[in-house]
């Protein structure tokens, strides 16, 4: 029997309370949560983690701005549990002139070989993983393609910083590429000077990926040189392990625009070192897609795309012409994305052995509802949708919560997060899986990711959620997956609505790219590239097989394509739209302009 008990009402709360916080607002046992936001008093971003932990109670977050000095103004988040935010990030760095190399974005480090000369192609990789060193990243004459590399720091009350590899050190690991030793010892060197990185030990005491294993942000760095001039310059800047392992983009909301002004000022700080003036072109890659929520922005995504525009706007007006690539995402077949219509609920499907939670978000006007929940034994519950936290229960005992604010225009969030339906612990909360039922006429819904991100325990796997309707149409009469959406009032799973939320930022500055496959003479959007709604800005379409030599080719709508991953000379096979970004940023870079609708060979 599912039941419903209004808990209170926060005036405020972290963008992402739930399901960040559902294990606190529940009462189970659950590693302290850390909290990355702005302070009051300078602007710094920095992170947190409370004394004590958590405690999700009115009193306790209204007064949670106050005693961290936070700007409750600004975007804040909770940041996952896996995330090291110790103080102590080990002993000082010291390069082999025995000079000490750690710098800032603020302090200039000057390239090793580089001389002032004809302006490069300046590229830098926003990524996880990215093994510089590897002898492929080099050119013809032997010249290393990264000039330089960088990536943000975390530290316990301590402002995010963004920290750069200077020269000699820089130099030093490229030198020793091509080795299994040298390899490893890179990796072990960078897991001191870029602690938050994905090469220092993480879950476990084990790196997130391992030396033999394939990182995103080695396959990127490939694929845009692929594509990339001659003179093209790369920038590897390491984004935090614990940005990449929270899969909802929790995090990385909050990281967002960190990530781009760093960037900038790495390679910045780079020019001016090498007495290079005037406007110059920076592409920028993010091949990261955060699905879930309303791609106009509505909810907390709101303030992280006003503030991503506004950086951008900035950076532009400060002489550096950036262009920020973005991938649109793979779910347009994840059945995540629905209208609820007034004739019948929403299916919403949680599978056995799952081993995360699972979140609906609902954008709907104010005054509308109310919302009823139906559990897969039939029975249910009616909530008002109005401003509220509280606490779902099956035959007495916890499964979930429902959390309701209000945003802008006249509008309302409500996010229904669910309880895993497996554990492996006793007495931690659980939800029935099966079909659960939404009724709320007139909301817009999405699935957010997996709220657990991977984990390193593959017996206790996060399996995604799913919304049905009796109209939806997984494939075509031929058997082929459906692109569009066949219509009817029946109809409340759509693929339209599915790309990733970054993309409905509206700014000239950034480039929005799905993923394409040549049907003979005609270029085909793949069956799961990220669709957008009509009225929000439309992709270029990539072939993935652009640049690839006849080994590295992908075949077919699903096909992938071969790229390195790693620093030795392996390849994956990798596919998806944030490969066509990154082939995308190599185009950019060489100066062809970015027309959105369009297609490419």
């Amino acid at each position: 029997m599912l039941s419903y008990t209004h808990a209170f009402s926060p005036d405020w709360a972290p963008d992402n309370l739930l399901p960040a916080a559902l294990p606190e607002f529940l009462g189970d046992a659950a590693p302290p949560l850390p909290v990355l936001f702005r302070r009051a008093d300078d602007g710094a971003l920095t992170l947190a983690r409370p004394e004590g932990g958590i405690a999700v109670s009115s009193k306790s977050l209204a007064g949670l701005c106050a005693a961290l000095g936070a700007d409750a103004r600004a975007s804040v988040v909770f940041g996952p549990r896996t995330i090291d935010a110790g103080g102590d990030q080990g002993p000082d760095l010291l390069s082999e002139g025995g000079a000490s190399e750690r710098g800032t974005h603020g302090k200039p480090q000057t390239a090793h070989g580089t001389a002032p000369g004809a302006d490069p192609a300046e590229i830098a990789v926003i990524d996880a993983g990215i093994a510089f060193w590897n002898p492929a990243f080099r050119d013809g004459s032997g010249r290393a393609r990264f000039a330089s590399c960088g990536g943000l720091v975390l530290r316990s009350g301590a402002e995010v910083s963004h920290e750069v590899l200077g020269s000699q050190s820089l130099a030093a690991l490229q030198s020793r590429g091509g080795t299994r030793a040298g390899d490893r010892a890179n990796r072990a060197r960078l897991a001191l000077e870029l602690p938050s990185s994905v090469f220092a030990a993480g879950r476990g005491g084990r790196p997130l990926f391992g030396a033999d294993a394939q990182a995103h942000g080695t396959a990127m760095a490939d694929m845009v040189l692929s594509t990339a001039p001659r003179n093209a310059r790369l920038h590897a800047v390491e984004l935090p392990a614990a940005a990449v392992t929270d899969i909802t983009g929790g995090l990385m909301r909050g990281l967002l625009v960190p990530a781009v002004r760093g960037a900038v000022g790495q390679v910045d700080a780079l020019r001016r070192a090498e007495g290079r003036s005037g406007r110059y072109a920076l592409t920028l890659l993010l091949a990261f897609g955060f699905y879930g929520g309303p791609g106009g922005g509505a909810d907390g995504s709101a303030k992280v795309l006003d503030q991503l525009r506004g950086a951008l706007t900035e950076i532009r007006s400060q002489g550096v012409d950036v262009t920020l690539v973005l991938p649109m995402g793979n779910h347009r077949q994840a059945q995540g994305h629905a209208i609820l219509g007034a004739d019948e609920p929403l299916g919403w499907r949680l599978v056995p052995d799952d081993h995360s939670p699972n979140t609906a978000e609902l954008i709907h006007p104010a005054g509308g509802g109310p919302l009823t929940l139906t559990a897969p034994d039939g029975s249910s519950v009616t909530v008002p949708v109005s401003q509220g936290l509280g606490r779902l229960e099956v035959n007495g005992r916890a499964a979930g919560a429902i959390w309701t604010r209000s945003l802008h225009g006249g509008l309302m969030c409500t996010r229904v997060t669910l309880c895993a339906t497996a554990a492996r612990k006793a007495r931690v909360a659980r939800a029935p899986f099966g079909l659960w039922q939404i009724s709320l006429p007139g909301a817009e819904a999405w699935i957010l990711r997996d709220e657990t991100g991977f984990e390193p325990d593959p017996a206790a796997p996060a399996r995604g959620s799913r919304f049905e309707s009796r109209g939806y149409r997984p494939r075509d009469r031929l058997g082929l997956f459906e692109l569009g959406d066949p219509g009817g009032a029946s109809v409340q799973v759509l693929r339209a609505g599915t790309a990733s939320m970054l993309t409905v930022a509206e700014t000239a500055a950034i480039a929005r790219v799905g993923a394409g496959w040549r049907d003979g003479a005609t270029l085909r959007e793949a069956p799961y590239s990220g669709g957008a709604k009509p009225q929000n800005p439309q992709p270029v379409l990539v072939d993935l097989a652009t640049g690839a030599g006849l080994a590295e080719r992908p075949i077919g709508p699903f096909g992938a394509r071969a790229a390195l991953g790693n620093g030795g000379a392996q390849r994956f096979r990798i596919a998806g739209t944030s490969v066509a970004a990154a082939l995308r940023a190599g185009i950019v870079a060489g100066g062809v302009p970015d027309q959105a609708g369009s297609a490419l060979a």
